[in-house]
């Protein structure tokens, strides 16, 4: 994907499908990747990726993800309470599935 192409995804979270598009809003290949949602279920969403070179050839990503719910102090308090421990699950779980991938293309 590159600066301006937009995707929408279906995803399923905590029991409700959701759609989202995200527009990519920003990227500097190789070092960074923005993505911003223009319509979906939150009030607002912008994930960045941030790769780093480290020490001996090895990449650190940094992923800083910053979203609001909808709804107000309701969606504050789900935000809170529920989904800022939920997605930071997810973003754990898939970083480890994108290592995994990256180490295995590495060794090729």
């Amino acid at each position: 994907m590159e600066e301006g192409d937009f995707v929408t995804w279906e995803t399923n979270h905590l029991g409700f499908v959701q759609h989202l598009t995200i527009t990519v809003t920003g990227f500097e290949k190789p070092f960074l990747y923005v993505n911003e949602m223009t319509d979906g279920s939150f009030k607002s969403y912008r994930h960045a990726h941030i790769f780093k070179e480290e020490q001996e050839g090895k990449t650190i990503m940094i992923n800083e993800l910053h979203f609001t719910s909808k709804y107000g102090i309701l969606g504050k308090l789900i935000d809170n309470l529920i989904l800022k421990r939920h997605i930071k699950r997810i973003l754990i779980d898939r970083n480890e599935i994108f290592k995994q991938k990256a180490e295995e293309l590495s060794k090729r």
